[in-house]
């Protein structure tokens, strides 16, 4: 879900939902004060989680960026309340897969394959992101 959509009437209907267990931010240098300029939406993007998210415990928020310099990070963790910084300089942790599918064919053909994989079956979790929105239904 975007920052903008978190401003639409959809929100109203995230009080339905379960409480989750995080929130991911991704383009994350985008809350920075230094960094808004293309989507002023992320300036809020904090407040917009707070009002609109339940937790199941504590308040947990994976924020990713990969062109943030270290002012930048400083200002998101202030922006985003967050307390501990984990950075990666393009070194992957042992617990995070990376998986690119460039098939233009049948996508979700090839989606329905890789969740089957052992590879995925044993992670606890998993994050798939889309080019575009149009994807995702």
């Amino acid at each position: 879900m975007t920052p903008e959509a978190l401003q639409t009437d959809l929100v109203f209907h995230l009080k339905d939902f379960p409480p989750v267990n995080f929130v991911c931010v991704d383009e994350a240098h985008c809350v920075s004060e230094l960094s808004h300029n293309f989507r002023t939406t992320y300036l809020i993007v904090n407040e917009l989680i707070n009002n609109h998210f339940k937790f199941k415990a504590d308040k947990t928020i994976l924020c990713l960026t990969a062109t943030a310099n270290l002012q930048t990070i400083e200002s998101v963790m202030t922006k985003m309340e967050i307390k501990e910084l984990i950075k990666s300089n393009s070194l992957r942790p042992k617990n995070l897969c990376v998986t690119i599918s460039r098939d233009s064919q049948d996508v979700y053909r090839s989606l329905v394959e890789y969740l089957n994989t052992d590879q995925v079956r044993k992670l606890q979790g998993i994050l798939i992101y889309c080019r575009t929105r149009r994807l995702l239904s």
